[in-house]
Protein backbone atom coordinates (compact mmCIF):
# COMPACT_ATOMS: atom_id res chain seq x y z
CA UNK A 1 0.00 0.00 0.00
CA UNK A 2 1.46 3.30 -0.82
CA UNK A 3 -0.06 6.35 0.84
CA UNK A 4 -0.74 9.31 -2.13
CA UNK A 5 1.07 12.48 -0.25
CA UNK A 6 1.51 16.02 -2.25
CA UNK A 7 -2.16 15.59 -4.05
CA UNK A 8 -5.46 17.03 -3.58
CA UNK A 9 -7.72 14.73 -2.30
CA UNK A 10 -10.97 16.00 -3.27
CA UNK A 11 -9.50 16.50 -7.03
CA UNK A 12 -7.57 13.30 -7.33
CA UNK A 13 -10.86 11.81 -5.93
CA UNK A 14 -12.88 13.48 -8.72
CA UNK A 15 -10.39 12.48 -11.23
CA UNK A 16 -10.86 8.87 -10.15
CA UNK A 17 -15.02 9.08 -10.65
CA UNK A 18 -14.67 10.34 -14.17
CA UNK A 19 -11.85 7.85 -15.50
CA UNK A 20 -11.76 4.84 -12.69
CA UNK A 21 -13.88 2.14 -12.64
CA UNK A 22 -16.26 2.27 -9.48
CA UNK A 23 -15.97 -0.58 -7.40
CA UNK A 24 -18.03 -0.42 -4.08
CA UNK A 25 -18.12 2.06 -0.74
CA UNK A 26 -18.68 0.99 2.56
CA UNK A 27 -18.83 2.00 6.14
CA UNK A 28 -18.78 0.81 9.33
CA UNK A 29 -20.03 0.94 12.89
CA UNK A 30 -20.43 -0.34 16.20
CA UNK A 31 -23.41 -1.41 18.90
CA UNK A 32 -22.92 -2.21 22.72
CA UNK A 33 -22.22 -5.71 21.05
CA UNK A 34 -21.34 -5.85 17.51
CA UNK A 35 -19.68 -4.59 14.13
CA UNK A 36 -21.48 -3.85 11.00
CA UNK A 37 -20.55 -3.01 7.99
CA UNK A 38 -22.69 -0.91 5.51
CA UNK A 39 -22.48 -0.42 1.65
CA UNK A 40 -24.85 2.12 0.89
CA UNK A 41 -23.48 5.40 2.00
CA UNK A 42 -27.31 7.05 1.33
CA UNK A 43 -28.80 3.76 3.21
CA UNK A 44 -26.31 3.41 5.81
CA UNK A 45 -27.38 6.69 8.22
CA UNK A 46 -31.48 4.69 8.47
CA UNK A 47 -30.25 1.64 8.61
CA UNK A 48 -27.56 2.24 11.31
CA UNK A 49 -30.16 3.73 13.49
CA UNK A 50 -32.39 0.45 12.86
CA UNK A 51 -29.56 -1.92 14.10
CA UNK A 52 -28.48 0.59 16.99
CA UNK A 53 -25.39 0.73 15.32
CA UNK A 54 -23.31 4.61 15.89
CA UNK A 55 -21.68 4.95 12.71
CA UNK A 56 -17.79 6.07 12.08
CA UNK A 57 -17.61 9.69 10.88
CA UNK A 58 -15.98 8.49 7.70
CA UNK A 59 -16.31 5.85 5.00
CA UNK A 60 -14.39 4.49 2.00
CA UNK A 61 -15.02 4.70 -1.63
CA UNK A 62 -12.96 2.29 -3.63
CA UNK A 63 -11.87 2.60 -7.42
CA UNK A 64 -10.32 0.09 -9.93
CA UNK A 65 -7.98 1.56 -12.85
CA UNK A 66 -4.87 -0.01 -14.78
CA UNK A 67 -4.23 -2.96 -12.22
CA UNK A 68 -4.43 -0.42 -9.42
CA UNK A 69 -7.65 -0.27 -6.22
CA UNK A 70 -7.42 3.55 -4.91
CA UNK A 71 -9.05 3.34 -1.33
CA UNK A 72 -10.51 7.03 -0.96
CA UNK A 73 -11.43 8.27 2.89
CA UNK A 74 -14.66 10.30 2.59
CA UNK A 75 -15.77 12.67 5.19
CA UNK A 76 -19.48 12.07 5.77
CA UNK A 77 -20.38 15.26 7.22
CA UNK A 78 -18.83 17.13 3.82
CA UNK A 79 -18.59 14.29 1.52
CA UNK A 80 -15.51 14.88 0.24
CA UNK A 81 -12.11 12.81 -0.05
CA UNK A 82 -9.44 13.42 2.66
CA UNK A 83 -7.51 10.64 2.38
CA UNK A 84 -6.20 8.29 -0.17
CA UNK A 85 -4.40 5.23 -0.52
CA UNK A 86 -3.00 3.36 -3.24
CA UNK A 87 -2.78 -0.34 -3.80
CA UNK A 88 -1.11 -2.06 -6.86
CA UNK A 89 -0.74 -5.58 -7.73
CA UNK A 90 2.04 -7.58 -7.26
CA UNK A 91 3.96 -4.50 -5.59
CA UNK A 92 5.01 -3.83 -2.48
CA UNK A 93 4.34 0.13 -1.93
CA UNK A 94 5.20 0.72 1.79
CA UNK A 95 3.85 -1.94 3.42
CA UNK A 96 5.62 -2.43 6.71
CA UNK A 97 4.84 -6.78 6.67
CA UNK A 98 6.90 -7.02 3.73
CA UNK A 99 3.39 -8.09 1.92
CA UNK A 100 2.41 -8.25 -1.76
CA UNK A 101 -0.89 -5.71 -2.06
CA UNK A 102 -2.35 -8.49 -3.89
CA UNK A 103 -3.76 -9.52 -0.63
CA UNK A 104 -4.99 -6.70 -0.04
CA UNK A 105 -6.59 -6.41 -3.21
CA UNK A 106 -8.28 -9.51 -2.23
CA UNK A 107 -9.71 -8.15 0.84
CA UNK A 108 -11.05 -5.47 -1.52
CA UNK A 109 -12.82 -7.98 -3.43
CA UNK A 110 -14.26 -9.98 -0.97
CA UNK A 111 -15.84 -7.05 0.37
CA UNK A 112 -17.22 -6.25 -3.05
CA UNK A 113 -18.31 -9.38 -3.26
CA UNK A 114 -20.46 -9.30 0.28
CA UNK A 115 -21.65 -6.08 -0.87
CA UNK A 116 -23.31 -7.79 -4.32
CA UNK A 117 -24.77 -10.73 -1.80
CA UNK A 118 -22.39 -13.46 -2.58
CA UNK A 119 -23.35 -12.80 -6.62
CA UNK A 120 -20.30 -13.79 -8.46
CA UNK A 121 -21.67 -13.00 -11.54
CA UNK A 122 -22.37 -9.70 -10.69
CA UNK A 123 -18.74 -8.98 -9.35
CA UNK A 124 -17.41 -10.45 -12.84
CA UNK A 125 -19.49 -8.26 -14.43
CA UNK A 126 -17.91 -5.36 -13.37
CA UNK A 127 -14.64 -6.50 -12.42
CA UNK A 128 -13.51 -9.59 -15.10
CA UNK A 129 -10.16 -9.06 -13.80
CA UNK A 130 -11.11 -10.46 -10.24
CA UNK A 131 -11.81 -14.21 -11.25
CA UNK A 132 -8.64 -15.65 -9.92
CA UNK A 133 -9.56 -13.45 -6.62
CA UNK A 134 -12.46 -14.94 -6.27
CA UNK A 135 -11.28 -18.23 -7.00
CA UNK A 136 -8.70 -17.47 -3.77
CA UNK A 137 -11.69 -16.40 -1.62
CA UNK A 138 -13.21 -19.81 -2.27
CA UNK A 139 -10.79 -22.19 -1.69
CA UNK A 140 -10.23 -19.68 1.76
CA UNK A 141 -13.64 -19.83 2.98
CA UNK A 142 -14.24 -23.00 2.69
CA UNK A 143 -11.41 -24.67 2.66
CA UNK A 144 -11.34 -26.08 -0.71
CA UNK A 145 -7.65 -27.05 -1.97
CA UNK A 146 -8.37 -28.02 -5.88
CA UNK A 147 -11.30 -26.38 -8.35
CA UNK A 148 -11.63 -28.37 -11.41
CA UNK A 149 -13.92 -26.44 -13.45
CA UNK A 150 -16.38 -28.97 -16.15
CA UNK A 151 -17.87 -28.28 -19.01
CA UNK A 152 -20.83 -30.31 -20.16
CA UNK A 153 -22.24 -30.82 -23.57
CA UNK A 154 -25.07 -32.08 -24.42
CA UNK A 155 -25.48 -33.80 -27.88
CA UNK A 156 -28.74 -32.39 -29.82
CA UNK A 157 -27.95 -34.99 -32.68
CA UNK A 158 -27.70 -37.99 -30.33
CA UNK A 159 -30.77 -37.05 -28.69
CA UNK A 160 -32.00 -36.98 -32.54
CA UNK A 161 -31.34 -40.59 -32.59
CA UNK A 162 -32.38 -41.89 -29.43
CA UNK A 163 -35.45 -40.46 -30.22
CA UNK A 164 -35.59 -42.14 -33.83
CA UNK A 165 -34.95 -46.04 -32.38
CA UNK A 166 -38.65 -45.71 -30.56
CA UNK A 167 -41.30 -47.37 -31.65
CA UNK A 168 -43.80 -44.44 -30.57
CA UNK A 169 -42.86 -41.34 -32.28
CA UNK A 170 -44.96 -37.95 -30.93
CA UNK A 171 -44.21 -34.47 -29.88
CA UNK A 172 -45.41 -36.41 -26.34
CA UNK A 173 -42.76 -39.16 -26.34
CA UNK A 174 -40.08 -36.13 -27.39
CA UNK A 175 -41.09 -34.06 -24.29
CA UNK A 176 -40.75 -36.57 -22.37
CA UNK A 177 -37.33 -37.79 -23.45
CA UNK A 178 -36.02 -34.24 -22.94
CA UNK A 179 -37.31 -34.00 -19.62
CA UNK A 180 -35.41 -37.64 -18.73
CA UNK A 181 -32.24 -35.96 -20.27
CA UNK A 182 -32.46 -32.59 -18.32
CA UNK A 183 -33.23 -34.58 -15.15
CA UNK A 184 -29.88 -36.87 -15.95
CA UNK A 185 -27.96 -33.85 -15.68
CA UNK A 186 -29.07 -32.50 -12.84
CA UNK A 187 -28.84 -35.68 -11.10
CA UNK A 188 -25.22 -36.02 -12.52
CA UNK A 189 -24.84 -32.18 -10.50
CA UNK A 190 -26.15 -34.00 -7.28
CA UNK A 191 -23.80 -36.66 -7.60
CA UNK A 192 -20.71 -34.85 -7.68
CA UNK A 193 -21.97 -32.36 -4.99
CA UNK A 194 -22.57 -35.24 -2.87
CA UNK A 195 -19.00 -36.95 -3.47
CA UNK A 196 -16.66 -33.70 -4.14
CA UNK A 197 -19.11 -30.60 -3.40
CA UNK A 198 -20.44 -28.45 -6.27
CA UNK A 199 -19.75 -24.93 -5.79
CA UNK A 200 -22.75 -22.77 -6.30
CA UNK A 201 -24.99 -26.21 -7.48
CA UNK A 202 -27.90 -23.95 -7.11
CA UNK A 203 -26.71 -21.87 -9.93
CA UNK A 204 -25.96 -24.78 -12.05
CA UNK A 205 -29.06 -26.47 -11.37
CA UNK A 206 -31.29 -23.25 -12.13
CA UNK A 207 -29.73 -23.31 -15.31
CA UNK A 208 -30.46 -26.39 -15.96
CA UNK A 209 -33.93 -26.10 -15.20
CA UNK A 210 -34.15 -23.02 -17.38
CA UNK A 211 -32.36 -24.48 -20.43
CA UNK A 212 -35.08 -27.44 -20.33
CA UNK A 213 -38.24 -25.16 -19.92
CA UNK A 214 -36.85 -22.50 -22.91
CA UNK A 215 -35.90 -25.74 -25.27
CA UNK A 216 -39.26 -27.89 -24.73
CA UNK A 217 -40.68 -24.24 -25.68
CA UNK A 218 -39.27 -23.74 -28.53
CA UNK A 219 -39.24 -27.29 -29.92
CA UNK A 220 -43.55 -27.00 -29.01
CA UNK A 221 -43.72 -24.27 -31.02
CA UNK A 222 -42.01 -25.13 -33.80
CA UNK A 223 -43.53 -28.30 -33.98
CA UNK A 224 -46.89 -26.61 -34.07
CA UNK A 225 -45.94 -24.17 -36.47
CA UNK A 226 -44.74 -26.92 -38.88
CA UNK A 227 -48.01 -29.20 -38.29
CA UNK A 228 -50.44 -26.26 -39.13
CA UNK A 229 -48.30 -25.73 -42.37
CA UNK A 230 -47.77 -29.05 -43.65
CA UNK A 231 -48.37 -31.60 -41.11
CA UNK A 232 -45.47 -33.07 -39.16
CA UNK A 233 -43.54 -37.05 -39.82
CA UNK A 234 -41.89 -37.86 -36.69
CA UNK A 235 -40.19 -40.85 -38.63
CA UNK A 236 -38.54 -38.04 -41.13
CA UNK A 237 -34.72 -37.92 -39.30
CA UNK A 238 -34.21 -34.77 -41.79
CA UNK A 239 -37.99 -33.12 -40.16
CA UNK A 240 -36.55 -34.59 -36.57
CA UNK A 241 -33.20 -32.45 -36.99
CA UNK A 242 -34.96 -29.32 -38.47
CA UNK A 243 -37.20 -29.43 -35.18
CA UNK A 244 -34.23 -29.57 -32.81
CA UNK A 245 -31.53 -28.43 -34.50
CA UNK A 246 -31.72 -26.14 -37.56
CA UNK A 247 -35.53 -23.96 -36.65
CA UNK A 248 -35.26 -24.01 -33.30
CA UNK A 249 -34.90 -21.04 -31.77
CA UNK A 250 -31.59 -20.43 -30.04
CA UNK A 251 -31.67 -20.09 -26.50
CA UNK A 252 -30.52 -17.66 -24.33
CA UNK A 253 -30.07 -17.19 -20.62
CA UNK A 254 -26.34 -15.97 -19.32
CA UNK A 255 -22.65 -16.74 -20.05
CA UNK A 256 -22.75 -20.26 -18.29
CA UNK A 257 -24.89 -22.06 -20.85
CA UNK A 258 -24.41 -21.89 -24.67
CA UNK A 259 -26.58 -23.23 -27.50
CA UNK A 260 -25.07 -23.70 -30.73
CA UNK A 261 -28.09 -25.61 -32.31
CA UNK A 262 -26.32 -28.77 -32.21
CA UNK A 263 -24.85 -28.82 -28.93
CA UNK A 264 -26.00 -27.43 -25.49
CA UNK A 265 -23.13 -26.35 -23.57
CA UNK A 266 -23.52 -26.18 -19.71
CA UNK A 267 -19.98 -23.87 -18.44
CA UNK A 268 -18.21 -23.54 -15.56
CA UNK A 269 -19.43 -26.14 -13.54
CA UNK A 270 -16.48 -25.67 -10.58
CA UNK A 271 -15.92 -28.81 -8.46
CA UNK A 272 -13.62 -29.29 -5.53
CA UNK A 273 -11.75 -31.93 -6.78
CA UNK A 274 -8.75 -32.70 -9.00
CA UNK A 275 -9.71 -33.88 -12.23
CA UNK A 276 -7.49 -37.63 -11.53
CA UNK A 277 -9.64 -36.67 -8.28
CA UNK A 278 -12.95 -36.68 -10.36
CA UNK A 279 -11.36 -39.52 -12.99
CA UNK A 280 -14.09 -42.49 -12.40
CA UNK A 281 -17.14 -40.41 -12.01
CA UNK A 282 -16.57 -38.48 -15.23
CA UNK A 283 -15.43 -41.94 -16.94
CA UNK A 284 -19.15 -43.69 -15.64
CA UNK A 285 -21.40 -40.16 -16.14
CA UNK A 286 -20.28 -40.19 -19.81
CA UNK A 287 -20.87 -44.13 -20.41
CA UNK A 288 -24.02 -44.04 -19.09
CA UNK A 289 -24.91 -40.28 -20.56
CA UNK A 290 -23.47 -41.40 -24.31
CA UNK A 291 -25.38 -37.99 -25.26
CA UNK A 292 -23.09 -35.97 -22.86
CA UNK A 293 -19.45 -34.94 -23.31
CA UNK A 294 -17.82 -33.13 -20.16
CA UNK A 295 -14.69 -30.91 -20.65
CA UNK A 296 -12.78 -30.51 -17.00
CA UNK A 297 -9.89 -27.92 -16.90
CA UNK A 298 -7.64 -27.93 -13.28
CA UNK A 299 -5.08 -24.75 -13.91
CA UNK A 300 -3.27 -25.76 -16.95
CA UNK A 301 -4.46 -29.60 -17.04
CA UNK A 302 -7.31 -30.20 -19.67
CA UNK A 303 -9.35 -33.79 -20.29
CA UNK A 304 -12.45 -34.57 -22.20
CA UNK A 305 -14.52 -37.62 -21.63
CA UNK A 306 -16.90 -39.25 -23.97
CA UNK A 307 -18.48 -42.47 -24.19
CA UNK A 308 -16.82 -43.38 -21.02
CA UNK A 309 -13.36 -43.05 -22.31
CA UNK A 310 -10.58 -40.35 -22.13
CA UNK A 311 -10.83 -38.01 -25.59
CA UNK A 312 -6.88 -37.84 -26.43
CA UNK A 313 -7.00 -35.30 -28.89
CA UNK A 314 -9.05 -32.73 -26.59
CA UNK A 315 -6.70 -33.68 -23.54
CA UNK A 316 -3.00 -32.97 -22.37
CA UNK A 317 -2.29 -35.73 -19.68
Amino acid sequence: MKHLNDIHPTRFWVNLRDNADFLFERISGESEDDFKTYYDFDEAEYDAERDGVTLSSNGFKYYYKEGVVYECLISMESRKCIDINRYSEGQNEGNPYHQDDSLEIRGFVKALLESYSGDEDGVLEITPWAEKYLIEIKKEDYGFLYLSRLNFSVDLNYIQKIFMEKEVKNITELITLLDSIFESITNSIYSLDEQFTVIRKAKHTDNIDKCKTKVKANIKDEFSYIERRKGYDFNDSDQLYNLMVEDREMIEINDDVEDDGESLILKNIEVNAKIMTLNSSLLETTRCLNWLTVNAIEEDRYRTYQFGEVVPEESNF
